[in-house]
């Protein structure tokens, strides 16, 4: 559920009340801004996600996520979602969602400790990814690590493997990864 805040770009553009439009939503568990539409777009937004009619990725709740692509020996360490996380059994490069007012590398930093008890040492940034999944959407930022300290201790996912970049391709990758892979096989090429 969401609180969908609107800012009117024209007022006067149609004859429509643009306080109607606030007033059909319920009470909020999530804001989510519509910035700068006319009032006949935001009213049309507002009916399709009421109605789901139609699908705007674009409007879902974005998140922000770093991921850690981990180096070590000429490997890279991938782990698979638990069966009981959203994407189950997908793989994915470890990491997670960026808090309030943190940085991009101490969230990854800060997940990797959390999710599988290693310190790293943060690099290059890889070019970041926005990915549109039925019911949210995220931006993420990969970055290239090494392990500073600590071996894998798995918290949340079902397995973590260290695996040759030329293997990469023969996973089955939450769909926001896939083009994490492409562009760490395209740097190494």
């Amino acid at each position: 559920m969401y609180n969908i805040i609107i800012r009117i770009s024209s007022p006067k553009s149609n004859n429509i009340d643009a306080s109607n439009i606030l007033s059909i939503i319920p009470p909020p568990t999530n804001k989510l801004l519509i910035a700068n539409f006319t009032v006949t777009e935001a009213t049309y937004a507002v009916l399709c996600i009421l109605t789901k009619s139609v699908q705007f990725p674009y409007l879902y709740h974005m998140i922000d996520v770093t991921c850690a692509l981990i180096e070590q020996q000429g490997k890279i360490l991938i782990c698979q979602r638990s069966a009981t996380m959203n994407l189950p059994l997908k793989w994915e490069f470890p990491g997670g969602k960026i808090e309030a007012g943190e940085t991009k590398v101490a969230c990854l930093i800060r997940e990797i400790k959390e999710e599988l008890g290693l310190d790293i040492v943060p690099g290059s940034a890889l070019p970041t990814v926005q990915h549109h999944y039925p019911d949210f959407s995220i931006t993420l930022y990969p970055f290239l690590a090494v392990v500073n300290k600590g071996t894998v201790k798995l918290t949340e996912h079902a397995q973590a493997i260290w695996v040759l970049p030329d293997a990469l391709r023969n996973y089955e990758w939450a769909e926001a990864d896939i083009p994490v892979v492409d562009a760490y096989l395209a740097l190494l090429a």
